[in-house]
């Protein structure tokens, strides 16, 4: 917005001494708010004739002409346009909110993975190096989980967990050729459930418990051939693993315990949910490696008994 206020001084007639005194006192009066000239003023203009001399002490004539003297001030204002009203900067998509996959070269951290289990309220054992890489570090940049792998540990002792310590000590001695022709690997899974639904979280990183097998679609994604282990969280169910059948208590050495099944159930719901993908991701250590290695875990279709669990608990 542009505001403009002109003012017309009379008409003066006097001797030119008189008029450069106007003059001057009129520059003083329209040279404010900052401005080094006043306002309307010539940029350039010549030396009046009476200072022609240079000495200072010019002198002016005994009778000069008049002078006819017109000033018009104009006085501009001049308002910034508003600016234009800006959306709020877009807000970044925390992990929880953009899926993890390969494709976009995000993996869950350790912290995200323990958060996620302590979040479902089952009874949690969090094993001493829970957080660190125990694979070999050709392996540790590959580690983008997509979904999970169940097992059964095939132990017949009795008790919560035997295969506890057997677990922690784990280390690989299986040779993956098609994947880096090198053998290796300590910490035998992700997540280890007691008989008693007791999860004993022994890491949280890419772990040696798939071995070879596949490749294998598991929902929309594709394992690639001998790499589970970079694609899944491995969890062991502590279970003879030779029945399907599920019991109440703890007090069993084959079969799987209600409170075990709810814990497992909950568990891959957890870290389905962290990578973002559905109950169509749950697996079997069978149905990955059954051909290349043998593996009958899970015995029968046990693992439709797990996945019907496990879409009940992501709802």
């Amino acid at each position: 917005m542009r505001l403009t206020a002109t003012s017309v001084a009379p008409t003066l007639r006097a001797s030119a001494p008189v008029v450069a005194v106007i003059a001057g006192l009129l520059a003083l009066s329209l040279g404010g708010c900052g401005s080094s000239s006043p306002v309307g003023a010539p940029q350039s203009a010549a030396p009046s004739p009476m200072f022609a001399g240079g000495s200072g002490n010019a002198t002016a004539p005994a009778s000069a002409p008049s002078v006819t003297v017109t000033v018009t001030t104009t006085v501009t204002a001049t308002t910034p346009a508003e600016s234009p009203l800006r959306p709020p900067a877009p807000v970044s998509p925390t992990v929880a909110q953009s899926p993890l996959t390969p494709a976009t070269g995000q993996a869950p951290t350790p912290q995200q993975v323990l958060q996620a289990v302590q979040r479902t309220g089952v009874p949690l054992v969090v094993e001493d190096g829970w957080d660190q890489e125990w694979d070999l570090p050709s392996r540790q940049s590959d580690w983008f989980p997509i979904g999970v792998m169940l097992h059964h540990t095939a132990a017949n002792q009795p008790g919560i967990a035997p295969s506890r310590q057997f677990l922690l000590d784990y280390q690989s001695t299986m040779v993956l050729t098609d994947y880096d022709g090198l053998a290796g690997g300590g910490r035998g899974c992700n997540v280890l459930i007691g008989r008693d639904g007791t999860v004993y979280l022994m890491r949280a990183t890419r772990g040696p418990h798939a071995g070879i097998g596949g490749p294998m679609m598991l929902g929309a994604d594709e394992l690639p051939s001998d790499n589970a282990n970079g694609r899944l969280f491995g969890i062991e169910i502590e279970s003879a693993g030779t029945s399907a059948e599920v019991v109440p208590g703890s007090d069993f050495v084959d079969g799987f315990g209600e409170a075990q099944v709810e814990s497992t159930a909950k568990v891959s719901a957890a870290l389905l949910a962290l990578v973002g993908r559905g109950p169509e991701n749950l697996t079997d250590h069978k149905a990955w490696a059954g051909v290349k290695q043998g593996k009958p875990d899970l015995v029968g279709d046990s693992l439709e008994t797990f996945r019907a669990r496990t879409q009940a608990v992501m709802g």
